[in-house]
């Protein structure tokens, strides 16, 4: 059994979660049961991670669980925000792409978005650029950072996945549902949704699902 806790949308730290994964499970059997708490941009980076191994000694079987909708139909909201794709963020999709691996993700997201090497921060009256654009940057320099919306960002790695493996039966995605309960000792957890109650088995846990977790929640009532 492996559970993991995820707190941060980090693709960098995604990049070694899911190396540590690839390897702590080097001898595991196939299929390897995955279940994945969270729907944002690091549950579906991490399950698009995972599912990339094909070939490997590593079958992997993905769950991946959103108590919200499916962000290709979400309405404008307080979610809608924008997220920036930094250098480590773009290196992680691409450490995939030079491995033969998620070969077309970051294509897909880049198209969605808005590349920017100029930042302001602004402090009331005050305005404070914390990053000028310069040909030497541009020649040398970082790469701009990637704007992009939340939900454009989830829609992409979403679609990868469907496109990818939706034929496959290795990756369902249940949206509007819910982890109702963690069962550490039968390995399993118990969903719950506007659709259907169900239990899913799982050789590994990942928690993606943000402050409110339902996997760290379920860890520290686990704890004596």
């Amino acid at each position: 059994l492996h559970a993991l806790m995820l707190s941060t949308v980090s693709l960098s730290v995604l990049l070694i979660l899911c190396a540590f994964i690839c390897v702590s499970l080097g001898t595991a059997r196939t299929p390897v049961k995955v279940v994945i708490a969270g729907g944002g941009p690091a549950g579906l980076f991490a399950a698009n991670a995972l599912l990339s191994r094909t070939g490997t000694n590593q079958d992997f079987h993905v769950h991946l669980v959103e108590a919200k909708e499916d962000p290709r139909y979400a309405a404008v909201g307080p979610r809608s925000y924008w997220r920036g794709v930094n250098i480590r963020g773009q290196n992680a999709f691409q450490y995939f792409e030079q491995q033969g691996r998620l070969t077309k993700l970051w294509s897909k997201v880049k198209q969605e978005g808005i590349e920017s090497d100029s930042f302001f921060l602004h402090l009331g009256k005050f305005k404070l650029q914390i990053r000028k654009p310069s040909k030497e940057n541009r020649k040398s320099g970082p790469p701009p950072t990637l704007l992009i919306p939340r939900n454009k960002l989830c829609t992409a790695m979403l679609e990868n996945l469907e496109e990818e493996y939706g034929s496959t039966g290795r990756f369902t995605a249940h949206f509007n549902t819910k982890i109702n309960e963690v069962d550490f000792q039968s390995c399993k957890v118990a969903i719950g949704g506007e659709s259907a109650n169900d239990v899913l088995a799982f050789d590994l846990l990942l928690g993606c699902d943000g402050v409110r977790s339902a996997v760290r929640k379920a860890i520290e009532q686990s704890r004596p």
